[in-house]
């Protein structure tokens, strides 16, 4: 007996999930975000060189992967700051809802708590990375209202680098050390598993969070990073959204099997 309403519990959670898929819906306009290819982010960034890997306002010696004091407790209040223009606003609420449907990571409007994340329209599309503790900016700025820009920022905000950042990318790519703009080198850092963890996931080209072939590029038409599958050149840096691994990465960080496994045993 026990048995079959843990089945029926689990039957009822994932019909939940199928009817929130079906109305996940924009909350602006019939499509605030249709998925149209426009300027990625680090062209939208480019002349920003106070920021760390293109996109990030943080001191890079920090990391919410590894630090479990600066992950975030859910949901995470926020703050649609009047600045952001009417799109913009309807595209990160559309992130919020992809983050909803594929893992534990919710939202909730601020109420004056000391942890926070305020969308707001500065320079450029950055984020920090982790829970400052303390309140936060994630910038959606002009040509930045893209979900999969929100996306991630957001994932940076979580606390996750980017991919080629990873120890064992020279197996999986090539960093074009001459191709790449002038003092702009240290963007193509990569760091030890002390520092980034993979979770125990693939090098991912599919992810979200990959540079684009011509990122930092000085010559306009020439690659700083091609990948050693030569497929895969035309799919890393893609701004669609979220891959497979994206999301496995999210719920292992977050233990987002227990929240579930809590949910089912309510139900």
């Amino acid at each position: 007996m026990g048995s079959a309403n843990g089945l029926r519990k689990i039957a009822a959670l994932i019909g939940i999930f199928a009817v929130l898929k079906v109305q996940a819906v924009p909350l602006t306009g019939d499509n605030a975000d249709a998925g149209e290819l426009r300027d990625d982010i680090l062209d939208i960034n480019r002349g920003l060189n106070h920021l760390f890997e293109g996109d990030i306002a943080v001191d890079p010696n920090r990391n919410a992967i590894i630090d479990q004091t600066r992950r975030w407790k859910f949901p995470i209040p926020y703050i649609l700051t009047d600045s952001l223009d009417l799109n913009a606003k309807g595209v990160i609420l559309q992130a919020f809802e992809e983050y909803r449907l594929r893992s534990c990571v919710d939202f909730k409007p601020y109420e004056g708590e000391s942890s926070y994340v305020s969308f707001t329209k500065l320079d450029g599309c950055w984020s920090f990375v982790g829970d400052d503790r303390v309140g936060q900016n994630v910038s959606i700025g002009a040509r930045c209202d893209t979900k999969a820009i929100v996306q991630h920022e957001l994932l940076h905000a979580l606390g996750f680098y980017h991919e080629q950042s990873r120890s064992d990318r020279d197996d999986y790519v090539k960093i074009w050390w001459d191709e790449i703009e002038e003092g702009m080198q240290h963007n193509f850092n990569k760091y030890q598993d002390d520092f980034i963890t993979d979770l125990s996931t693939p090098y991912d080209y599919e992810s979200i969070m990959h540079y684009r072939p011509l990122s930092f590029n000085k010559n306009e038409s020439i690659p700083t990073i091609t990948t050693s599958i030569p497929y895969f050149n035309e799919i890393i840096g893609q701004r669609l959204d979220f891959s497979a691994v994206d999301i496995t990465r999210i719920n292992r960080m977050y233990d987002c099997g227990k929240s579930l496994l809590k949910y089912i045993l309510k139900v």
